[in-house]
């Protein structure tokens, strides 16, 4: 009688312990929130929804994946070592989610297991597509995975996780277990590692998949490694009025807590760098001299131009964002046709990661507009168009 009053009070204590983790989260009291989830772990260690929590506290929510001074941390406390071990008892109790593979397999990635990073990553892609489109899963199942078909190469805050979730709804579309898998920008993490994030496919099968690394934009080795592996791969690449974006992208990392400076001392900086240069730089390692690159990554038509050089025209598709806001039935429809897609329209067309700050006027814009002013130019020429944020 005794044991039977005690399960069900030590459930619900363990689940009020991790109401507390998320509360403690919110508020920014990490520890708290581990120790609180830990707890509800010894209160109920047979639940593998306890233990998912943990994994997903430990590594801070995959918020490492975007920030390398989180993830070298995480790495140096044992965190993440930690993630790995939530993961792995969650799975052997039995619980199944494509989510806890992918955390799984980043962290063994961060951690240096490529092989067991691949053959996590390989099970949460063949379950997503069980998950989610069953009947191809039981088409494909004995097929090898293919490669992409298409690549969204940027750029950065421009609209690319929603035309890339707008794609992925089409019927004859499966995406790749991860959005931005930034394979050609790590080529040493090996093909294998590449392939097991996109689902399996039969050649001539009329089905696509693909992936959308905005990291690819600007890197100067990246096309030409993408041309020796895939020649055929389609490219799409979207441009935001580059003021608009730069703003933007200091929010991005702000939040993701990989900026620590104020905005005018982040693009000011980063202005005085690059005010006096005629080009680009055209090594990726000096991407880093100007910090996190707000400005920097704004200047599309010299990257552009040396996609072109690797590339034919007609394999690589250039859009404004403006295109996506104003007109995203439209404009997805267009991206379709380019990849060879019958039209599919879709209900809604919600944004999706959208930037959430006070948007209001700031000096700094004048100075940008005029810094970016013939560069835009220069990019309208390319796109044999005007663009609605070229300014005088």
């Amino acid at each position: 009688m005794l044991r039977l009053l005690t399960t069900p009070f030590r459930n619900r204590a363990a689940k009020q312990r991790l109401r507390l983790a998320a509360e403690q989260w919110q508020r920014g009291e990490h520890a708290g929130a581990i120790a609180s989830c830990r707890e509800a772990v010894r209160l109920r260690p047979e639940r593998p929804w306890f233990h998912d929590q943990l994994g997903h506290f430990l590594s801070h929510h995959h918020d490492y994946w975007l920030n390398p001074e989180l993830a070298q941390r995480l790495v140096d406390d044992g965190s993440l070592a930690a993630a790995v071990a939530a993961w792995r008892q969650a799975l052997a109790l039995g619980w199944r989610s494509h989510h806890t593979r992918l955390g799984l397999g980043h962290a063994l990635t961060t951690l240096g297991d490529l092989e067991g990073a691949t053959a996590q990553l390989r099970a949460a892609t063949d379950q997503l597509v069980e998950d989610t489109r069953p009947e191809l899963a039981a088409r494909f199942r004995d097929e090898p995975a293919q490669g992409p078909d298409f690549l969204i190469i940027g750029g950065t805050k421009c609209g690319t996780t929603s035309l890339y979730e707008y794609l992925c709804e089409h019927p004859r579309v499966l995406p790749a277990i991860w959005k931005e898998i930034e394979y050609f920008r790590f080529p040493e993490r090996g093909l294998d590692w590449y392939l097991a994030q996109l689902p399996r496919i039969a050649r001539g099968s009329g089905v696509l998949t693909g992936e959308a690394s905005t990291c690819y934009f600007a890197m100067h080795e990246v096309p030409g490694r993408v041309r020796t592996a895939y020649p055929n791969v389609r490219l799409v690449a979207l441009v935001r009025d580059p003021v608009a974006k730069a703003i933007s992208h200091y929010h991005h990392d702000k939040k993701l807590g990989c900026e620590h400076r104020s905005l005018e001392e982040a693009l000011g900086r980063e202005l005085d760098l690059l005010e006096g240069l005629a080009e680009p730089w055209r090594n990726a390692d000096d991407y880093w001299r100007t910090e996190r690159g707000y400005v920097w990554l704004g200047l599309y038509a010299p990257f552009l131009e040396h996609w072109l050089t690797v590339f034919p025209r007609e394999q690589l598709l250039i859009l404004p964002s403006d295109d996506l806001t104003s007109a995203p039935g439209r404009c997805v429809a267009e991206v379709q046709r380019f990849l060879g897609l019958p039209e599919h329209q879709l209900a809604q067309y919600p944004v999706h990661l959208e930037g959430r700050y006070e948007r209001k006027a700031h000096p700094l814009q004048q100075r940008l507009a005029r810094f970016f002013a013939p560069h835009q130019r220069r990019l309208e020429d390319l796109l044999g168009r005007s663009l609605p944020w070229t300014r005088p």
